[in-house]
Order: structure tokens, then C-alpha cells, then sequence
């Protein structure tokens, strides 16, 4: 629990001091930038964190010497990564080709 509120709260204190930049510095925006890319970073982490754990429930199978991206193609599950790059190939042709965005037929 502590691995996981831990690096949120050092990364909302660190937005704090975005506020403490100068706006027409120039740094402001660069430093927005790699508190967010961090956000998203851990959460990234944590979600692939919960399907592995998932993987091993679904498929009873607790040992160490599990491979969990094996067991995932033998349950036919897509990887977050491959699931995450489908999404963003869709929304950027959907954005080129100016057809509205339904976001119900991405995600089912």
C-alpha cells in the first residue's frame, strides 16, 4: 500500500512547485511536463500490477516460476501495451479522417 500512495503524494508535492516558476521563464511547462510523465509512469506501472495479479487468480497459478506473459496468450488476453496502441491507432485515424469519436466501440 505504501509502494503505491507513497510516490503520488512525493509527486503531488513536486506539482506544487510548479507555481513557484516563473511562467515567462520557460521552464514552467518542461517541468509540467515530466511531473505528468511521471504520473502516468506510475500508474502505468501499478495497472500492469493488477494484471499480472489477475492473471494469476484467473489461472490458479501462484508460483514463482511463472511466465505471466505466457499465460496471458494462453488465456487469449491482450497485453496493455497492444491494447494501448489499438486505442491510440484508432483515435488518430478517427481524428485524420474527422469521424466523431465513439468511445463505447473502442473500449468493448
Amino acid at each position: 500500500m505504501l509502494n503505491m500512495v507513497l510516490p503520488l503524494v512525493l509527486l503531488s508535492i513536486l506539482n506544487l512547485f510548479t507555481f513557484a516558476i516563473p511562467a515567462d521563464s520557460g521552464e514552467r511547462m518542461g517541468y509540467t511536463v515530466t511531473v505528468w510523465l511521471s504520473f502516468v509512469s506510475h500508474i502505468q506501472n501499478q495497472l500492469e500490477m493488477v494484471q499480472c495479479r489477475g492473471v494469476t487468480f484467473v489461472s490458479n497459478d501462484y508460483q514463482q516460476t511463472s511466465s505471466v506473459s505466457l499465460v496471458i496468450n494462453n488465456l487469449g488476453w491482450e497485453t496493455l501495451q497492444s491494447r494501448k496502441a489499438k486505442i491510440k491507432t484508432i483515435l488518430l485515424y478517427q481524428i485524420l479522417t474527422f469521424i466523431s469519436i465513439n468511445y463505447k466501440k473502442i473500449y468493448n
